[in-house]
């Protein structure tokens, strides 16, 4: 249950992020470079903040998921708390890593589980060690691949504004227009058994994506704000049917430096032994 959450959460994200690299085609070499090392910041090296938002899912206009999320990060200490539906069943879930020590709980549940403590856990969401060559040069290599995926897409970029410190901007990107580079590694998501396996077989045969619509905001700091994203896409099965499938989600990113991970209350539920 937990892995196949965090699998179907993965490939939201992983979406989802992907769309915003390709969407974020500032009209000037500086704007793009502010977003992406935004992103960057907030993945890599931000060490305190609080993540609040939703994520949605819908195939065949079906609801599939419908989540919300709060996240904590301060140092190695972090905890996460999803609640809502995934694929018919409910979701109502917390993860909390404290000096090392995993604790984490459904709600329905009379046991809470714990994971021992965790040699050196990192300081941020993502750990990459660019003294590491290897690492050095996956993070080189995402870096280009962002670049290349902008291509010409900044002409469909809008600045909507600025207030209240934070600067605005939109885009929307049809299907014509999404890079062909986008469109090849979704078909080959698409054929995956291990995610084809979450959304029933819709999407044995091709994955594409129809269209993309994103709004972010960047603080006077260069930090991510919030940002909200819809990515329609068409799906195909072994029988040729086509399914249309929405994925939307926003992520309000807060409290920087000043985040607080606090201990897990399990209540009256018993450590499964």
């Amino acid at each position: 249950m937990r892995t196949k959450k965090r699998t179907a959460v993965c490939l939201i994200a992983g979406v989802a992020l992907l769309a915003v690299s390709a969407t974020a085609a500032f009209g000037s070499i500086t704007g793009y470079s502010q977003y992406k090392e935004s992103v960057i910041t907030l993945a890599l090296e931000e060490e305190n903040f609080s993540g609040l938002g939703h994520f949605s899912l819908t195939l065949d206009d079906q609801p599939q998921m419908d989540v919300a999320f709060t996240y904590h990060q301060d140092g190695p200490d972090r905890s996460s708390h999803f609640t809502g539906t995934e694929f018919g069943r409910p979701v109502d879930t917390w993860d909390v890593m404290i000096d090392g020590v995993s604790t984490w709980f459904s709600l329905d549940s009379d046991y809470y589980y714990h994971q021992g403590e965790t040699e050196d856990p990192p300081n941020t969401f993502l750990t990459i060690d660019t003294d590491d060559e290897y690492e050095a040069r996956i993070l080189n290599f995402m870096n280009v691949a962002a670049d290349t995926v902008v291509g010409d897409l900044k002409n469909n970029f809008v600045q909507l504004g600025t207030r209240d410190g934070l600067t605005y901007y939109q885009v929307d990107i049809s299907q014509e227009q999404i890079p062909t580079l986008v469109t090849a590694g979704l078909s080959l998501l698409a054929v995956s058994q291990g995610i084809n396996e979450e959304f029933a077989g819709a999407f044995t045969q091709d994955l594409a994506l129809e269209n993309i619509h994103c709004i972010f905001s960047i603080d006077r700091e260069g930090r991510l704000a919030d940002t909200q994203v819809e990515v329609s896409f068409l799906g195909t099965d072994d029988q040729g049917v086509v399914h249309p499938m929405v994925i939307a989600g926003d992520l309000t990113v807060s409290d920087y430096g000043t985040a607080v991970v606090r201990p897990a209350d399990v209540g009256d539920r018993v450590l499964y032994q």
